[in-house]
């Protein structure tokens, strides 16, 4: 039983992870894939500096709580 709740879980993370990647994308932010390119990402939304719209930077935050 424990495994297919891992896998589930490691499931729907990847898909957290390449919807986030989309979305950004289509505002021009593009980043590699992979869960260690995830933490550039995040800085990238975090700061405060980019022209990134609110609109974006906040189902963007969602993704990453």
């Amino acid at each position: 039983m424990l495994f297919p709740a891992l896998q589930m879980f490691v499931g729907q993370r990847t898909q957290i992870f390449k919807a986030l990647r989309g979305h950004l994308a289509e505002r021009g932010l593009v980043a590699a894939t992979g869960t260690a390119q995830l933490k550039r990402l995040a800085d990238t939304i975090e700061d405060g500096d980019t022209s990134m719209p609110v609109k974006v930077r906040e189902p963007g935050q969602m993704y990453l709580v």
